[in-house]
């Protein structure tokens, strides 16, 4: 790998690339990378810098992961190992495809271990998940679906593979299998996070790209390790959210009171922008014609 690039990006730093693999990653720990203050008291990092930074490398061909503190490192860790090709290969046609209708703990527990993003502990329970299983019944692949407003329509909600194993032609397999399984599902849409990488995968297996969000805002305390997302602090309020925070003193509901953001970030939370998300769409066509 390459250690601080500056070639790529017209003088934009890259903290790793891996030119073999046309992969990138930037470490940005919350001290330097939030939007008050930033590297010996400099200005902050403004609300674009990051998705700027990721849209670049996109348009560059280079995928690139953006790790926050909020991030589990080991989770990160492995699934960069797996984008390396550092991983054991079972291909998806020596597997066997299964669906259950309820998310058991088990399979919950699979999903919160393996996937960066873990599952709140209060997801519901009564959602589809499907599975890949090698010959000793062994789950090597997961996809949860989900309800939306549309009945016509389920979200793929997440997909991941068991550490240290790729499976070639697994994420079509979970998508092809569930469609011909579902045939009153007239389209599935699903989001990648920006933050972990381009979501090239659902392009590859018939999804198109049809929105990309602006970045977010995150609230992360670096003593504490408390990381808040802004929808969370908006729909929950300060007083829930902080309400095991160290000395922390309730401010109750009323006129005049400072606002969530500014509660927070009075108790030392910086605020961090992130990459976004993209939202991707596919026609269930695609794979009910085969």
């Amino acid at each position: 790998y390459v250690r601080n690039d500056r070639t790529l990006l017209s003088g934009k730093e890259l903290d790793f690339y891996f030119p073999e693999y046309k992969l990138a990653v930037e470490i940005s720990p919350t001290s330097t990378h939030n939007a008050v203050t930033g590297f010996n008291n400099s200005a902050g990092k403004e609300k674009n810098y990051h998705k700027d930074k990721f849209l670049a490398c996109a348009n560059a061909g280079i995928e690139l992961i953006t790790v926050f503190d909020w991030h589990d490192f080991n989770k990160v860790k492995e699934m960069i190992s797996s984008k390396l090709s550092g991983s054991k290969i079972v291909y998806a046609r020596k597997l066997v495809y299964k669906e259950e209708t309820k998310l058991t703990k088990e399979n919950f527990k699979k999903f919160s271990d393996w996937h960066v993003l873990s599952l709140p502990q209060n997801f519901k329970r009564d959602n589809l998940v499907s599975s890949l299983l090698d010959m000793n019944g062994e789950v090597l692949g997961l996809a949860l679906w989900v309800d939306t407003k549309d009945p016509n329509i389920k979200e793929l909600k997440r997909m991941v593979f068991k550490p240290n194993f790729r499976v070639p032609g697994g994420s079509s397999k979970l998508v092809s299998n569930f469609v011909k399984n579902h045939p009153e599902v007239e389209k599935l849409v699903t989001f990648s996070d920006c933050d972990l990488g381009t979501g090239s995968v659902y392009g590859k297996i018939g999804f198109t790209l049809i929105d990309e969000s602006r970045p977010s805002v995150n609230y992360f305390h670096i003593k504490e390790k408390q990381h808040i997302k802004n929808l969370s602090l908006v729909m929950q309020g300060a007083d829930r959210l902080l309400s095991k925070f160290p000395n922390y003193e309730p401010v109750g509901v009323g006129e005049n009171l400072p606002s969530n953001q500014e509660i927070v970030e009075s108790y030392g939370f910086l605020p961090v922008y992130d990459c976004g998300y993209r939202k991707w769409e596919m026609p269930c066509s695609r794979y009910k014609t085969y």
